[in-house]
């Protein structure tokens, strides 16, 4: 899981750094969208450990 978790963050930072390169609103939604996911991601491996 941590593996899998580590190229996932190396995609959204990837994506994220693409972004940068998109000019206007485009380029800012697609960073905000990465750091949802990142928030997500977060979210739901803090909480793996409390699920029953």
């Amino acid at each position: 899981m941590t593996d899998l978790l580590a190229r996932i963050d190396t995609y959204l930072n990837v994506i994220e750094g693409l972004s940068k390169q998109v000019p206007g609103d485009a380029g800012e939604k697609i960073q905000i969208e990465t750091r949802l996911l990142r928030a997500l991601i977060a979210k739901a491996t803090k909480n793996k450990g409390n699920r029953k």
